[in-house]
């Protein structure tokens, strides 16, 4: 090999590492802006649990967990396999045949209405005429 060819050989590198490293400055750029989304829907959430008395985890937490798009919580809560498990964890399992139905408490239920309200607004009158199905108890939260 020439001295020319290792010279174009050595240039093609250090252009396609300054190439690769301006790629990877705008993503980590864009997922910058994403977290301060994720912080910012957070903090809208943790203001309406607030609002509710109930309570709300951290907010990095709830950042983390459902993002700038609600996370599992709206790709699944429209499909019946959610809606199913939701009822299903409405039980106190004490092993199977332990298992038995509970009322559950209204503020569990708000929780959740205030997640999709926050993360997937159009996804919440469908939520809504899920919950007029159920049958729950306003209790009393000590926590």
């Amino acid at each position: 090999m020439s001295r020319v060819t290792e010279h174009r050989v050595i240039y093609a590198g250090i252009v396609a590492a300054l190439i690769a490293l301006l790629v990877w400055g705008v993503a980590s750029f864009r997922q910058h802006q994403q977290s301060d989304a994720a912080m910012a829907r957070a903090q809208q959430l943790t203001s309406e649990l607030r609002a509710a008395d109930l309570p709300a985890p951290n907010q990095s937490t709830i950042a983390r967990v459902l993002g700038t798009k609600g996370g599992l919580v709206c790709s699944t809560s429209g499909s019946d396999a959610a809606r199913g498990l939701l009822k299903l964890s409405l039980f106190v399992n004490a092993g199977s045949p332990g298992a038995r139905p509970v009322v559950v408490s209204s503020a569990f239920l708000r929780g959740g209405e205030l997640i999709i309200k926050t993360y997937c607004p159009e996804q919440l009158e469908s939520y809504q005429r899920f919950l007029s199905q159920l049958r729950y108890a306003d209790t009393v939260y000590i926590g």
